[in-house]
């Protein structure tokens, strides 16, 4: 029996454990979670598999510790974030049928713990760990994960892996770069000929946002696409993705995407391709626009600027005068009372002051 569950979060973990063994259900925790605390690392979100439908547990444990629950009915998967910041997911056991590559799979019940563990991408988040009073701390582990993160090795549980889900191509590059893992032999051949057969081309915009997504979260994401580069699977993310050390520069998701779009875009007229390939909901999507217009002219703004966009500005223009980012200092209505006459000039006076005013060429 190995015993790994955090301080901080055991008498949540126990509660849950003593419940489902109360009402007999058969609960582990599972994946990543596991992974992370045999590796000594925090982990935020925790995920329940359970041998029958969690819904119990998850009524349970709002009613105990609060918080929101979301359904994602598709997947059978009960949602439920915490006030404390910690993100609880509660599942029933599945196996998985992929009818096409690329696409998501049907979800078929399963019985047992080893079903589930089965169907997962890689043997490193094949773990679970039981809950349940009379066997809590027990890890289950029947694809050899605990010996392959003692090596450091990335495998894949069977030969369509790749092919049934190609994200886990970004899933391994991420690994790589944050553990300092490798693939094994036959794990990188598998994910190599997947890029060749151009596989990953088949997934939706969508996913592919949210792996890119995932890859600015982590700590160091140069090290993430330097691997997906060496396995050519950069292209899929965006053609002639550009990436520096500029993005060490912010931990921000958002400010790291806005200074990815600059270096991977270009200038006008084509600023705004990285982004409507990527296509981010529409807020995101007008912060970091408005950002690199503002990169591009190097002008003051007319208005406030949110701290995204600040952000994004002055990583990209570190020389940027004190008073660059502020509202432009002046307007028509100034222009007007100081005796300009001609209001057709106005527009271009205003943008030759907030070019100065970008320069510093005036402070007040």
């Amino acid at each position: 029996m190995v015993k790994i569950f955090p301080l901080n979060e055991i008498n949540l973990i126990k509660d849950i454990g003593r419940f489902s063994s109360e009402n007999g259900i058969k609960t582990y925790l599972v994946g990543g979670c596991v992974r992370d605390w045999l590796l000594g690392k925090k982990n935020k979100d925790l995920d329940f598999t359970a041998d029958k439908d969690p819904v119990k547990i998850a009524v349970y444990c709002i009613e105990k510790y609060g918080g929101t629950c979301r359904k994602f009915a598709q997947f059978g998967t009960y949602r439920i974030s915490l006030k404390n910041g910690l993100k609880i997911d509660f599942a029933r056991h599945r196996s998985e049928k992929y009818l096409k590559p690329a696409v998501l799979p049907q979800v078929i019940p399963a019985e047992t713990i080893g079903e589930d563990l089965k169907r997962r991408d890689f043997t490193a988040n094949a773990l679970a760990a039981s809950i349940l009073s009379d066997d809590f701390g027990r890890i289950a582990d029947v694809c050899g994960g605990l010996t392959d993160i003692k090596k450091g090795i990335i495998r894949v549980i069977h030969d369509k892996s790749f092919i049934d889900d190609p994200t886990r191509i970004f899933r391994a590059a991420r690994y790589c770069g944050r553990y300092g893992w490798r693939l094994d032999v036959k794990t990188e051949k598998l994910l190599l000929e997947c890029v060749a057969k151009k596989i990953p081309g088949l997934l939706s915009r969508e996913r592919i946002r949210q792996e890119l997504f995932n890859i600015l979260e982590e700590k160091n994401p140069l090290k993430v696409f330097d691997f997906l580069k060496k396995w050519n699977a950069l292209t899929y993310i965006y053609p002639g993705l550009k990436y520096s050390e500029l993005l060490l520069k912010t931990r921000s998701m958002e400010v790291r995407l806005g200074i990815l779009a600059a270096e991977s875009q270009g200038s006008p007229p084509q600023a705004d391709e990285f982004l409507k390939n990527l296509n981010p909901e529409r807020n995101l999507f007008l912060r970091i626009k408005s950002a690199l217009e503002i990169h591009y002219k190097k002008a003051s703004p007319k208005k406030e600027l949110a701290r995204v966009e600040k952000e994004i500005i002055k990583i990209l223009n570190p020389q940027i005068a004190c008073a660059g980012l502020k509202p432009l200092f002046i307007n028509g209505f100034d222009l007007e009372k100081s005796g300009f006459a001609n209001k057709t000039s106005y527009s271009s006076i205003l943008d030759r002051a907030a070019c100065a005013q970008w320069r510093g060429g005036f402070k007040t």
